[in-house]
C-alpha cells in the first residue's frame, strides 16, 4: 500500500513509513500529515527500498519486525546505498524494553528508536529533530566540499572512504577514483613512518581514541612536493564505537618556506653573534640579569655561559659603573656609548673596556645589548 499527501507546513520534507500493519501506517501517516509532512507508505522492506529509490524521502520510519525484508535488513540496504547513507532512519517496535533490537538497529545504521505504543507529540518531535539534524549535517557536508583544506575519511584499515573536492584537486584526480586507496599511496608521503608510535597507535589501536598530528612532505601526482599539516581523529558511531577516521590536511608550504628562511636567517645571525671577537652581553632591563652572551664574553671574562645566566650586569661592573648603569637605564631610547670603564673578570682581574649599549627586544623582554 502506498499513499502520498501534501499539506501546509513541512511539504518540502517527505517521510517514508514502512510497516506491515495497516493500522500503524494509518496512525503514523495521519499524525505526520497533520503535522504538515508529505507521507509515503510501504508494507515491507523490499517495497520500501524500491519506493525510496524512486521518491528519495528525507526520512524513513520503519518497523523492526516485518515479514520478508525486516526493518534491520531494510536499514542495512539503505546504508549500503550511497544515496541513502545520510538519510535519517527511525526504527519502531512493539516489543517493550527490547535492548537487543535497539543495539542491533543502531549498529545497522538507524539514527533513533521508538517503542509502540507512543504518544503523538513524541513521534512528531523525533521526526522534526532528525530532519533538523540531517539539515545541519548537509550544511556541514557543503562546508567540507567548499573548504580549501583537504578533508577525507578512512575505514579502520586506512582505506579512503571519502575525499572532498579540494583534496581531489590537490591530488589531480577525481574523488571517486581515490576511494579504497591508502593514505600513503595517494599522498606519496615523504618522511612519515607508518610504524611510528603516534601513527601506529592511531590506526592499530583505535580503541584508545588517540588523535594523530604530523607535518610532512606530500608528493601528489603533479610531482611538486608540498608541506602538509595532517590531523587524523577517530570517527565514532551511535554506539560510541570507533568505525573509521577523519582527516584534515592543510597545505602549509608557504608558511614552511618562511619558517625555513627565518631559521636560516637566525642561524646566520647566531654564527655572526658567536664569531664576533668582541664580547657581547644581553641583559634584561628590569632584572639586570643576563639573557645570553657570546663565546668571546666567556673567554674574556672567564665565566661559563651557564654562570653568566645566573648573574646580573652588576656582577661584572665596578660601583662607578653601576651608578652609570642607572643613568643609562633612565634614558633607554637612544644608544649610549661609554668609554674607559672598568669590568671585573671571574679571577678578580680588573680590565678597562669601552662599551656600546643598544636597546633590543629579546625573547619578548625589553633588554640591552652591550658590545664590549
Amino acid at each position: 500500500m502506498r499513499g502520498v499527501q501534501f499539506s501546509d507546513g513541512h511539504e518540502d520534507n517527505s517521510v517514508l513509513i514502512v510497516n506491515d500493519l495497516p493500522e500503524q501506517l494509518m496512525l503514523m501517516g495521519g499524525l505526520l500529515r497533520k503535522a504538515g509532512y508529505c507521507v509515503l507508505t510501504a508494507e515491507d522492506g523490499l517495497e520500501a527500498f524500491n519506493l525510496a529509490k524512486q521518491e528519495q524521502p528525507d526520512l524513513v520510519i520503519s518497523d523492526v519486525c516485518m515479514p520478508g525484508v525486516n526493518g534491520l535488513e531494510f536499514c542495512r540496504l539503505l546504508r549500503a546505498d550511497n544515496q541513502f547513507r545520510s538519510v535519517p532512519i527511525l526504527l519502531v517496535s512493539a516489543l517493550q524494553n527490547d535492548t537487543a533490537s535497539v543495539v542491533e538497529g543502531l549498529r545497522a545504521g538507524a539514527d533513533d528508536y521508538l517503542e509502540i505504543p507512543f504518544d503523538a507529540p513524541r513521534l512528531v518531535a523525533k521526526v522534526a529533530r532528525l530532519l533538523e539534524r540531517s539539515r545541519l549535517e548537509a550544511n556541514y557536508r557543503d562546508l567540507v566540499e567548499e573548504a580549501s583544506d583537504v578533508i577525507f575519511t578512512q575505514d579502520l584499515s586506512g582505506r579512503l572512504t571519502s575525499m572532498n573536492t579540494a583534496g581531489a584537486r590537490f591530488l589531480g584526480r577525481e574523488p571517486q577514483e581515490l576511494l579504497g586507496e591508502s593514505l600513503f599511496s595517494v599522498f606519496g608521503l615523504l618522511g612519515l613512518d607508518p610504524n611510528s608510535n603516534g601513527f601506529a597507535n592511531c590506526f592499530n589501536h583505535p580503541e584508545t581514541g588517540q588523535e594523530f598530528r604530523h607535518q610532512f612532505i606530500a608528493k601528489p601526482v603533479s610531482g611538486e612536493e608540498r608541506w602538509l599539516d595532517l590531523t587524523i581523529s577517530p570517527i565514532r558511531d551511535r554506539m560510541d564505537e570507533i568505525v573509521g577516521f577523519r582527516g584534515l590536511a592543510r597545505d602549509i608550504t608557504e608558511r614552511k618556506q618562511v619558517e625555513l628562511a627565518l631559521r636560516d636567517s637566525e642561524e646566520r645571525y647566531r654564527l655572526l653573534f658567536e664569531s664576533t671577537p668582541q664580547p657581547i652581553l644581553v641583559y634584561d632591563e628590569e632584572t639586570l640579569g643576563f639573557l645570553t652572551v657570546n663565546e668571546a664574553a666567556t673567554r674574556i671574562y672567564g665565566y661559563t655561559r651557564d654562570e653568566f645566566l645566573s648573574m646580573t650586569i652588576d656582577d661584572v661592573r665596578a660601583k662607578e659603573d653601576t651608578r652609570a648603569l642607572v643613568t643609562e637605564n633612565n634614558n633607554p631610547d637612544e644608544p649610549a656609548i661609554f668609554s674607559s670603564w672598568q669590568h671585573q673578570t671571574k679571577d678578580k682581574k680588573t680590565i678597562d673596556v669601552e662599551i656600546t649599549s643598544h636597546p633590543v627586544l629579546f625573547d619578548g623582554k625589553n633588554s640591552k645589548l652591550v658590545i664590549v
